[in-house]
């Protein structure tokens, strides 16, 4: 399920690539989010990249997951604005 809410999903490369923009419009607290539904429990596993424009860095444009509604931030907020990782190990 995508949920843009003034940003954009781009699933053109999916399943390999998954692209997330987020809305640049100071309106307040708006998620974009690209939701998987799994039928069955196993592990979670992705490499992740994020990049912002934003002067005060990733404060403003969290990047993380959610599982079962708890989300785990993979970015930091008083940190650098290039982001790269591997999660590996996240069961569901």
């Amino acid at each position: 399920m995508q949920q843009p809410n003034g940003g954009s999903i781009n699933t053109g490369g999916a399943p390999n690539s998954i692209g997330l923009t987020s809305a640049n419009n100071n309106s307040g607290a708006r998620n974009t989010n690209f939701l998987f539904t799994f039928s069955t429990t196993g592990i979670l596993s992705f490499n992740w990249s994020y990049i912002t424009s934003d002067t005060d860095g990733p404060v403003w444009d969290p990047f993380g997951y959610s599982i079962n509604g708890a989300f785990t931030q993979l970015t930091n907020n008083a940190g650098p604005n290039i982001w790269h990782g591997f999660l590996h190990g996240e069961q569901w």
